[in-house]
């Protein structure tokens, strides 16, 4: 499982290593994540590998399953087609990027988190509810780049202050 790959950093960094050093990509290690990573799986330290194997997991299933809860209410907000909430749950837990993701142990459902945490700032018509949205969403693509892709939807749906406060965070 990839998932080490994010563990086994973070235990470098945390004892003072470099997970970036040389050495570790001779000896087959080779570390492409972003600085901030290291920080967000710093409590791996805690515990075995294992251990902290299935937290993360669990917290991944927790992420992808708010998201699909919160998509079925957005959609209920909106009039769209509805959704039920549980069906949007299994849809999305069993949907081929969050398997992909599970699998690989990556960390892209804290972009998600993220993206959740924007939502109801985003649906307040204030100024300042859009700035602070923008900002929230500004860390996004500190977790992964491509959610800073995110930064063109704002400026499509003509959210300015939410885009002055991504740009300004």
């Amino acid at each position: 499982m990839i998932y080490y790959h994010v563990d086994l950093p973070a235990r470098i960094w945390w004892t003072g290593g470099d997970p970036y050093a040389k050495k570790s990509i001779e000896n087959g290690f080779f570390f492409p994540y972003p600085p901030t990573e290291m920080r967000l799986f710093a409590w791996v330290n805690m515990m075995t590998p294992k251990v902290a194997l299935l937290i993360w997991l669990s917290a991944m299933a927790t992420i992808v399953a708010a998201a699909g809860w919160s998509a079925s209410q957005w959609r209920r907000r909106l009039q769209l087609n509805e959704i039920q909430p549980l069906t949007a749950v299994t849809l999305a837990l069993w949907s081929t990027p969050f398997l992909f993701a599970m699998e690989r142990g990556q960390y892209d459902p804290l972009s998600l988190l993220v993206i959740l945490a924007a939502l109801p700032l985003l649906s307040r018509k204030s100024n300042g509810a859009q700035f602070l949205a923008g900002a929230v969403l500004c860390f996004a693509p500190w977790i992964k780049v491509y959610p800073g892709l995110i930064f063109v939807g704002l400026l499509g749906l003509r959210r300015w202050w939410a885009s002055l406060g991504f740009i300004v965070s």
